[in-house]
């Protein structure tokens, strides 16, 4: 059975912004492979949670797998704004440091966008194939209904509002009780 426990992961610099670059962690399995997947976690969640996944695959594929910035073994920069191309450099960066030239990048959740945006910066050159879990392609096209137009309908969705139009609040309340915020995002209301 595969152990993400027994994994050691690599970890890259990358550029942040303009003037600053950052600590980000992957988990690289089986380089010798010839093909390579690359497993984007959601939020809140970390490379580990692919570990059916990469049981499942990797001993046919070569499997990176990263901590997206601010997660796991990954720094989060200064600026509490990050934006989907943020996340998407980043997968960049570590696929050159990985040496990969070429993956089919799978997300979940946070991280199909992420792939999606992946693959719209760099190509078919770089991502050769995009598997979206949960979130559906929306193709860069107009006119876009915005998420608050949606929470009436889909109320489920008020905290990418929030998160959106009031990052340095959450981020405040998120960090003042890490305990409590992971609770709240992994239990529903009717968990004890």
């Amino acid at each position: 059975a595969f152990d993400p426990r027994a994994i050691r992961l690599k970890s890259v610099s990358c550029p942040a912004n303009s003037s600053a670059s950052l600590s980000l962690s992957y988990a690289d399995i089986n380089p010798a492979a010839p093909r390579t997947l690359l497993l984007v976690h959601g939020w809140p969640s970390l490379w580990a949670s692919w570990k059916f996944q990469i049981a499942a695959f990797g001993s046919r594929y070569r499997i990176i797998a990263p901590d997206l910035r601010g997660f796991g073994a990954s720094e989060r920069g200064d600026d509490p704004i990050v934006s989907m191309a943020d996340l998407a450099a980043d997968l960049h960066c570590i696929l050159a440091d990985a040496g990969v030239a070429r993956a089919a990048c799978i997300g979940h959740d946070w991280g199909t966008q992420t792939c999606f945006e992946a693959a719209r910066q760099k190509g078919p050159d770089l991502i050769a194939a995009v598997v979206g879990i949960t979130i559906p392609y929306m193709p860069y096209a107009g006119p876009f209904v915005p998420i608050a137009a949606l929470v009436p309908q889909l109320p489920h969705l008020a905290y990418q509002v929030y998160f959106d139009t009031q990052p340095a609040t959450a981020s405040r309340e998120l960090d003042a009780d890490p305990l409590r915020s992971l609770r709240a995002t992994l239990r529903t209301v009717a968990s004890p």
